[in-house]
C-alpha cells in the first residue's frame, strides 16, 4: 500500500514533520509544519492522529478518557489454526481473541483486568502455560513466540468532531475498547461514508458536511453504545451483570438465529453484509 501511494503523484508526503499551528480563512485551513515551517493550505482536513494531536484540540477540547483498569497483551503464537476462522472469548480474566494469520500462525489478544494481569505476564515474561490454558480449546500444539505489544487499555472518545472543515477520523476522534473488532469495522464504514460525500455530483455546503459527521457519528456512538453494553454484561463483576449475562448466554445458546444477530450487532456486522460471514 505505501508504495502505491508513492507512486501515486497525485498525493503528496510530508515526513518528519508535526504540526505547529492551524489558522482558518474563508475558503482555507492553513497548516504550519515543523519542519523548515512549511505550509499546507486546504479547504478540507481529515485529522487521523492521536488523541492528543494539537489539531484534536483546535477541534474539540471536550474528550471524554475512560480508564478500563485493564492491559491488552498482543503475543504471536505457532500452532494448528483454521484459517480465517477468529475467535473471541469472554473470561473473568478479561477478553481473549485468537486471530489466525495462516494455518499455522496467529496472534493472540489478552485483553486483561488488571488485578489478574501477574498470572500471565511479569515484567516482558509471559507465563507460558496459563497463557496457553486459556487458549487450548481453539489449538492444538499452541506455542507462544514473542510479547509483540503491551498497552494499557486507555480510551478516548471526542465530543465533537467538525471545525472549520476539519474532520477527526479514527484514533483522533476516538480510541476504544478491542471488543470484536469494533474500530476496525468502524473505520472501514466511515471510509464509505467519505467515498460517498466526495464521489456524489452534489453541491458540497455546510450542510452536506454537517450530514456526513453526523453519519459518522451516530455509527461511532451505536459503536460505543455496543461496547459498554457488552463490558458491563459480561466484563462486571456485579452479582446482577453475573444473572444478566448468563441469561443472555443460555438464551444465545438455545436460539441460534437469535445468536448470529446478537454477534453481528456487537461486532459491527449488522447492515453491512459486505463484511459479514455467512455464520459466525
Amino acid at each position: 500500500m505505501r508504495k502505491n501511494i508513492l507512486d501515486n503523484k497525485k498525493i503528496t508526503i510530508l515526513e518528519n514533520t508535526a504540526v505547529k499551528d492551524i489558522t482558518h480563512n474563508k475558503t482555507n485551513n492553513n497548516i504550519t509544519l515543523s519542519q523548515n515551517d512549511q505550509r499546507v493550505s486546504s479547504k478540507y482536513v481529515i485529522v487521523c492522529d492521536t488523541s492528543e494531536s494539537s489539531l484534536v484540540k483546535f477541534v474539540c477540547n471536550d474528550v471524554e478518557k475512560i480508564n478500563y483498569n485493564q492491559t491488552s497483551l498482543i503475543i504471536s503464537a505457532e500452532g494448528t489454526f483454521t484459517a480465517s476462522s477468529a475467535v473471541q472469548h469472554f473470561t473473568k480474566y478479561g477478553v481473549l481473541a485468537l486471530l489466525p494469520h495462516s494455518s499455522k500462525t496467529a496472534s493472540l489478544v489478552m485483553t486483561i483486568k488488571d488485578e489478574f494481569l501477574s498470572e500471565f505476564i511479569i515484567d516482558d515474561s509471559l507465563n507460558d502455560q496459563n497463557i496457553v490454558g486459556l487458549f487450548k480449546n481453539y489449538s492444538e500444539k499452541l506455542s507462544l513466540k514473542s510479547l509483540v505489544g503491551q498497552y494499557s487499555m486507555q480510551t478516548s472518545r471526542a465530543k465533537s468532531l467538525l471545525r472549520n472543515n476539519v474532520i477527526l477520523f479514527g484514533n483522533s476522534s476516538h480510541l476504544i475498547h478491542t471488543i470484536g473488532a469494533q474500530g476496525y469495522n468502524l473505520a472501514l464504514r466511515n471510509v464509505e461514508a467519505f467515498i460517498e460525500y466526495f464521489s456524489e455530483k452534489q453541491i458540497k455546503d455546510n450542510n452536506s458536511l454537517n450530514k456526513l459527521v453526523n453519519k459518522i457519528d451516530q455509527d461511532r456512538h451505536d459503536v460505543f453504545d455496543n461496547i459498554d453494553f457488552v463490558l458491563s454484561m459480561f466484563l462486571n463483576d456485579s452479582p446482577i451483570s453475573k444473572l444478566l449475562s448468563k441469561s443472555i448466554i443460555t438464551s444465545l445458546k438455545l436460539y441460534p438465529g437469535l445468536k448470529n444477530k446478537f454477534l453481528k450487532k456487537i461486532i459491527g456486522l449488522e447492515k453491512y453484509p459486505y463484511l459479514s460471514a455467512e455464520t459466525i
